[in-house]
């Protein structure tokens, strides 16, 4: 298991843990269950999204 960052347009926002060898879409979901980046982003408000596994899942909106 490994603890990824998420962060929401630069500033981090939650934890999650997931398998070691999870895949962007996996890291997405768990992203899309947690209050606390549903706050600040939406799958309808996605703009980008970087993955690094283990690490990191960075995901950037759209400007309003």
């Amino acid at each position: 298991m490994a603890t990824v960052v998420v962060q929401v347009d630069g500033k981090v926002r939650d934890r999650i843990l997931l398998p070691a060898d999870a895949t962007e879409a996996e890291a997405l979901k768990a992203a899309w269950q947690r209050e606390r980046v549903r706050k600040f982003a939406t799958p309808e408000t996605l703009a980008k999204s970087v993955y690094i596994p283990k690490r990191l899942l960075s995901l950037a909106t759209k400007a309003s």
